[in-house]
């Protein structure tokens, strides 16, 4: 894994019970792939609307709980892209609690590629393959107590 997000659940992430409500994973691991993209300057408006080249919807979403996130928890989230065909891509991830390292969530989540206006299959564009590519060719140091 090379892209790593660093943040802290907020109250308004949480359920009445005090813990991070399913959803709001996938938005938490979200997140840390936007940011990844936008590290790589990849403009973020032109990869996901409609006035870009191309728009990365989830086909499909994955994700299973190891502990609770609470409020005020600091966490971090390794992101790892793996291409699986020319016009598609997984992102891989892992939700960890700071300062521990415990792992907290795994997720992942299928992406295609599609024109915006035809809604039709494409390759994806150089900027992402070169993405995908450099993201997994620079290691991140392994999470505490892994």
């Amino acid at each position: 894994m090379a892209y790593r997000h660093h943040d802290q659940i907020r109250f308004h992430q949480t359920d009445a019970a005090g813990v991070v409500y399913f959803a709001t994973v996938l938005v938490l691991c979200h997140v840390a792939y936007e940011e990844s993209i936008a590290k790589a300057g990849i403009p973020l408006s032109l990869h996901f609307s409609a006035q870009g080249d191309e728009i990365l919807p989830i086909t499909s979403a994955q994700i299973d709980f190891r502990r609770p996130l609470r409020c005020g928890d600091p966490y971090w989230v390794d992101v790892e892209p793996q291409l699986t065909s020319p016009e598609g891509f997984t992102l891989h991830y892992q939700v960890y609690l700071q300062p521990s390292g415990s792992l907290a969530a795994v997720a992942s989540t299928q992406h295609l590629c599609l024109h915006p206006l035809t809604r039709q299959k494409q390759a994806l564009s150089p900027a992402l393959r070169d993405w995908i590519q450099q993201t997994n060719a620079t290691p991140i140091p392994p999470a505490k107590g892994s």
